[in-house]
């Protein structure tokens, strides 16, 4: 397996280490099983099937399908609709219009949220 040191993954800030583990995660769930990370100083360095940058990158772009977890008792979700954040509730109703298939879980669990949401009120 070929090692990709992935320089926007740093140990710090905080969202460089969580991107890291994202993406590992990501790559484990959809592309290759046996992809594995690990820090090399600072750096991430994902160990998997993908040679490249370009076919990581490629692979996410055609192949990504997010995971349906959403939060809509989370203040700052966007499920509240009351223009306090306004990029989480145009990401909310980015996903509510989309027709993408890779999309389908993430709209189902938008819609239990908008549900809960509905009741709650």
């Amino acid at each position: 397996m070929p090692d990709l040191a992935l320089p926007g993954c740093g140990t710090t800030p905080l969202g460089g280490y969580l991107s890291a583990l994202g993406l590992v995660r990501s790559v484990t769930r959809l592309f290759d099983q046996d992809a594995t990370g690990y820090w090399r100083g600072q750096r991430f360095v994902l160990a998997s099937r993908f040679g490249t940058l370009d076919e990581l990158v490629t692979a996410l772009h055609e192949g990504f399908v997010p995971e349906g977890i959403v939060s809509p008792w989370n203040a700052g979700s966007g499920f509240a609709g009351n223009g306090r954040n306004r990029t989480a509730e145009e990401a909310l109703q980015w996903v509510r219009d989309s027709t993408n298939d890779r999309l389908a879980v993430l709209r189902a669990a938008v819609a239990a949220g908008d549900d809960v949401v509905r009741r709650g009120t």
